[in-house]
């Protein structure tokens, strides 16, 4: 696995909690494109995504524009995805 970033990632936007750089913690990702682009980055070489917060909590995640996000953020990588019994 390399350590070498990606020149581009998928942003996801994060409503309520920020994460750091070393921070391994799981996102619970709904049914829909935010779940699809996960997956497509699980299968990728660098298994890379960008994580922003946004900068308020009731923003709609779906709708969110660059200036509704934190410029600065972290890239976090994929370690696996686990499907949970509602979906």
């Amino acid at each position: 696995q390399s350590t070498d970033l990606p020149s581009e990632v998928f942003i996801f936007p994060l409503v309520r909690r920020p994460f750091f750089p070393g921070m391994a913690a799981p996102i619970a990702i709904e049914p829909g494109p935010y779940y699809d682009v996960l997956k497509l980055v699980a299968k990728s070489e660098h298994k890379c995504v960008g994580l922003l917060l946004t900068k308020h909590e009731d923003t709609d995640v779906y709708s969110a524009s660059l200036d509704d996000l934190h410029q600065v953020g972290v890239i976090a990588r994929v370690l696996r995805i686990i499907p949970m019994e509602q979906g």
